[in-house]
Formats: C-alpha cells, structure tokens, sequence
C-alpha cells in the first residue's frame, strides 16, 4: 500500500490549538491499495472517506499542488500494514487517525508536527 500523508497550515478544528506550529496545523491521508485511491479526512463533523478519481498518481500530485494550505507531502510505501486497535488515549486528532489508517508504526505522535518529524525517519 502506497499513503501519501499531507500537512496543511490551516485547520479550523480545536484540535488545532495544539499544533504548536504555524505550517502543521493539519493533516490527512491518501491511500491507494492498487486499484483504489481513498481520502480519509478527520474534522469536526466526524472521519470522512471518499475514493479519490483520478487515472494515475501523477494526476493526484498534480492536483494536490493546486492547494495553497498544503506545506509538505511525504509518501511511503507499506509493505505490511501495522494491526492495532484504535484506543485514543487523550482524544481523538488527524495525525492518530492517520497512523492507524496507514498501518505505519512509528509509536505515538502527538500533533501533525511530530507525525511528520517520525515519518522522516521512518523506514
């Protein structure tokens, strides 16, 4: 599987106030398993997914480089999804929703920030 983890500098979620940062206020996941490309988006009204149309990925990054709150996009490749249940243990935030999303295991991550700085490092 193939995730495409994106980072905005805006969010209108309360969430938010514990960024501590100006450009990772935010961030959500695009999957794609091979035949799908899935958007999870997590904010106030609840976890959204919708399938994402477009032919090839080229024509998803093109169309992501249009968004003028997007500030980093990191895409890692996979190979086998972490299994874990999703218990929040201080609520719920977009980077969590991520890492359980993804399967990716980089330990617990507290704002999109941090989630970025351990997917950088991530093998």
């Amino acid at each position: 599987m193939i995730a495409f983890f994106l980072f905005y500098n805006f969010s209108s979620g309360i969430q938010a106030n514990l960024a501590f940062s100006k450009e990772f206020r935010h961030c959500n996941i695009i999957t794609y398993d091979g035949e799908y490309w899935i958007n999870v988006e997590f904010d106030s009204t609840g976890i959204l997914t919708k399938v994402v149309d477009v032919p090839k990925g080229r024509a998803l990054i093109r169309g992501l480089k249009t968004i003028s709150s997007l500030t980093a996009m990191i895409v890692v490749d996979i190979g086998e999804r972490k299994k874990v249940a999703w218990k929040p243990l201080w609520g719920r935030t977009c980077n969590e929703l991520d890492r359980y999303v993804s399967g990716v295991d980089v330990g617990l991550t507290f704002n999109p920030r941090h989630l970025y700085s351990k997917l950088l490092r991530y093998n």
